[in-house]
């Protein structure tokens, strides 16, 4: 298919062409918008930067990997390539595909859990030619007698619920993401002391700009604080906030703690990878086709339980493990 060509010409998906974020006219539903989205502020938007980052690029320093599907269909592969969610236009390759979806996905999963609707695209006699895959973040979707709902904008002049219009949803076309609730209960727990981190970020300003009325008042024996606060509220997690909370940490820790991140980030990185997988098998009821996709060479949970007894033994240097950890490859050097 060339590159200009529009995979979706002549064929008619189940959302009407309204039935977009187009909510000048809405107000609750623009504040719903608002609301849902990602974590702001200094330390949380950093955290969800890099919690984001659950599949590496497909070039560059990170460890090589590979998608495919099996069995192996051209046809399909560019099928579901076009439905995937865009950035800078269509994904090139699955490995890209997968990681603009698991982005999506992940940038969802801090407001709840993600449903993601799998909407057909017919032709004019009804079969279905083509999909696109739409991640739905919890805010925006509930139940309403019995029935799946997703709230939109008040352009389609549907009825309300809530106080916000909506459109019924297939449930045979949803697939529902969502962290374990070990992981839930962790995140949930990072992210409310992030958020108390970023509210500080403020006092020293504050304080200083009453001049003699902040006396005994000192910015590094804050920040000491706030660091100690964000270290002991995100052990579990592991998260280093970029080595700006690692003061006084010896170099074993800071790679433990490295260890532990990475090991948060497969597991969220492999729920989203069976939500994917059910993605396409859904895709696949509706187009008349059965493929799984196979994943090589991510960072799997048993390499780093195995760093992490390195680490306790002493066998393996701690440089080593911290690029195992950030997912990069060995030094050949």
């Amino acid at each position: 298919m060339g590159y200009d060509e529009d995979p979706f010409e002549g064929l008619t998906g189940d959302r009407t062409a309204s039935d977009k974020y187009d909510d000048q006219r809405d107000a609750a539903f623009r504040q719903l918008v608002k609301r849902s989205g990602g974590p702001s502020g200094f330390y949380a938007s950093m955290f969800a930067d890099d919690l984001g980052r659950l599949v590496p690029y497909d070039s560059g320093l990170k460890r090589p990997y590979s998608v495919r599907l099996a069995p192996s269909d051209p046809r399909v592969e560019e099928i579901i390539l076009n439905s995937l969610p865009e950035d800078y236009g269509p994904s090139r390759t699955l490995e890209d595909g997968l990681r603009v979806f698991a982005e999506h996905c992940v940038n969802d999963l801090f407001r709840g859990r993600v449903t993601v609707d799998v909407e057909p695209y017919r032709d004019p006699q009804g079969v279905a030619r083509a999909f696109r895959v739409h991640p739905i973040a919890a805010d925006f979707i509930t139940r309403y007698r019995g029935r799946p709902i997703r709230y939109v904008p008040s352009g389609l002049s549907p009825p309300v619920h809530g106080g916000f219009h909506y459109v019924e949803v297939d449930p045979s076309t949803l697939v529902e993401i969502d962290l374990e609730r070990a992981q839930r209960s962790v995140l949930t727990r990072a992210l409310r002391a992030l958020a108390a981190a970023d509210r500080q970020q403020f006092v020293p300003t504050s304080m200083l700009a009453l001049g003699d009325g902040a006396t005994g008042f000192r910015v590094k024996d804050h920040q000491s604080m706030v660091s100690a606060w964000v270290r002991a509220e995100t052990r579990e997690l592991g998260w280093d906030a970029r080595g700006l909370i690692t003061d006084g940490m010896l170099d074993p820790y800071r790679v433990w703690r490295s260890i532990q991140f990475a090991r948060f980030q497969v597991g969220v990185r492999d729920t989203v990878l069976v939500g994917f997988q059910q993605v396409l098998d859904v895709a696949g009821r509706m187009l008349g086709f059965t493929v799984r996709m196979e994943v090589e060479g991510l960072l799997a949970a048993s390499e780093l339980d195995e760093a992490e007894t390195q680490l306790k033994e002493g066998t393996r240097s701690l440089s080593e493990l911290s690029r195992l950890a950030l997912m990069m490859p060995p030094r050949t050097d």
